[in-house]
């Protein structure tokens, strides 16, 4: 059980006014205490605390909401602020960080808040009305909102830019028909969010934004839609921040793929049990105690070779 000893963040009749440019005057001094209390006591604790933030040991001098935007999440649920957050470091330098946020209202013991605590980022409380805000990429009805908006090449104005949803020729046949299965997350965290969606889809959500192309997508976009190639992990879209020539790679959506893990670690896990095998049996070695295993590095090195080729 994480820690419940969260900061609280006071908010009015709909949080997402406090980032909006068209604040009625008489809500500007309440949306103004609100945005600067989630800059200023709420987000940089956070941050710190995140496998993702990547200046753990930076001392921050400030922490901007550059820009936000309300995005539709799924059927009955509320709508879902994804922000840009511009984090500054006392050493000079800054970074850009995705960061969707969403509010869920119920008291700590409820069922549906409960599994929300790894993730929550402050308690909200609103009149009599209390909740947690957390990170939005732990809700499924979000996630089933992104497949929504790949499937109907969204784009949404996002400050001076767009945010774009960009379905390649073979998101229709991944997606396929009816309910796409159970949104969940991975046992293991990295710099990046990933979650997978039944046995169709993975999205990986980049967190650290950088401008200009990315070759993750550039490569996968190729190999699917250019030079197709069977044995990649396909790419069914991608989700993009567009102002004028600069782009920067929000998420990307691939086809999922079963499977029992990484051949890095299947090695690493054969040569530990081939390794504690030969110390019990020094009598009697095998003279080819690795022709399976060479066979599967043989493929790896054919695959190899025809993923260049491609």
């Amino acid at each position: 059980m994480p820690s419940l000893e969260l900061p609280t963040l006071v908010i009015f009749a709909d949080w997402h006014d406090s980032f909006s440019d068209h604040v009625p005057p008489s809500l500007l001094p309440l949306a103004r205490q609100t945005r600067e209390h989630l800059e200023k006591a709420v987000l940089p604790d956070y941050l710190r605390t995140q496998r993702w933030f990547a200046a753990k040991g930076e001392p921050i001098g400030s922490v901007k909401i550059e820009r936000a935007l309300s995005l539709a999440s799924g059927a009955g649920a509320e709508a879902v602020l994804f922000c840009f957050v511009r984090v500054s470091f006392l050493s000079g330098g800054t970074h850009l960080y995705a960061l969707p946020l969403a509010v869920r209202w119920g008291e700590v013991t409820d069922d549906t808040i409960r599994p929300l605590l790894p993730v929550a980022v402050a308690w909200v409380r609103q009149q009599s009305r209390v909740g947690i805000l957390f990170d939005a990429l732990s809700d499924p009805a979000f996630i089933r909102g992104l497949l929504v908006g790949m499937s109907q090449s969204r784009q949404s104005t996002f400050g001076s830019g767009k945010l774009k949803f960009a379905p390649t020729a073979a998101y229709a046949k991944l997606r396929g028909q009816g309910d796409p299965g159970e949104v969940r997350s991975p046992a293991s965290l990295g710099s990046n969010t990933a979650v997978s969606i039944g046995e169709r889809l993975f999205l990986k959500a980049y967190r650290q934004l950088q401008e200009g192309v990315n070759p993750e997508i550039e490569m996968g976009c190729f190999l699917t839609d250019v030079s197709p190639f069977p044995r990649i992990v396909p790419l069914a879209g991608a989700l993009e921040y567009v102002e004028g020539e600069t782009r920067m790679s929000l998420a990307i959506l691939q086809g999922y793929v079963v499977n029992q893990g990484d051949s890095w670690n299947y090695m690493l896990s054969y040569l530990g049990r081939f390794l504690d095998e030969t110390v019990l049996e020094t009598e009697n070695p095998l003279a080819q105690p690795h022709t399976q295993h060479l066979a599967l590095v043989q493929t790896l090195g054919k695959r190899t070779a025809e993923l260049h080729r491609a």
